[in-house]
């Protein structure tokens, strides 16, 4: 996570810190048009403000779930 730009709030989702072959596939099925793909095994959300997290909250939650059941 970081707050780089100002203002922003961005989430990083990827398999982890070891190295290894990149999926073939997103690694999440359903991204709900919040994630910026820059790779197959990862992507950026990002935020403008906390309404949007508010907004978006329960469609995060469920992509948060899916990254973590891929990551294990």
């Amino acid at each position: 996570m970081s707050i780089q730009p100002p203002k922003q709030l961005r989430i990083e989702l990827h398999c982890g810190a070891k190295v290894r072959t990149a999926p073939n596939e997103k690694i999440i099925k359903n991204d709900f048009g919040i994630l910026d793909w820059k790779g197959n095994d990862r992507a950026l959300a990002t935020f403008k403000s906390m309404d949007d997290v508010e907004r978006m909250k329960e469609n995060l939650m469920k992509i948060l779930k899916e990254c973590t059941e891929v990551t294990k």
